[in-house]
């Protein structure tokens, strides 16, 4: 989920993934996948019409979860969203804290 927020505002776009088609072995929780540092994962964005192509040429668990879009982080987990959050809540929420609570 961090990853996915700071892809989001670096590139001030938004994106809506699932997470129930993230590959995952013995039924690890939602919270985990989305915050656990226990497993290597990338996230990978890439054009649409190269995805099939890349996700065939490497030799590891790997799966399209959703697409770059909109304005919000949107996850999903079998089509419920479980987060939508504005990109600049994100980046507003994410630089500049401290600065707002120390003036």
């Amino acid at each position: 989920a961090i990853a996915l927020s700071e892809m989001a505002m670096s590139g001030k776009l938004g994106c809506e993934v699932d997470i129930s088609k993230v590959p995952a072995e013995g039924g690890i929780s939602d919270n985990n996948l989305l915050f656990s540092e226990s497993h290597a994962r990338f996230i990978v964005t890439v054009s649409a019409d190269k995805a099939d192509e890349i996700i065939d040429s490497i030799d590891v668990d790997a799966a399209i979860i959703g697409e770059v879009k909109g304005d919000s982080l949107v996850i999903k987990k079998d089509d419920e969203t479980i987060v939508d959050l504005a990109v600049a809540d994100l980046d507003d929420a994410y630089h500049g804290v401290i600065e707002k609570y120390m003036a």
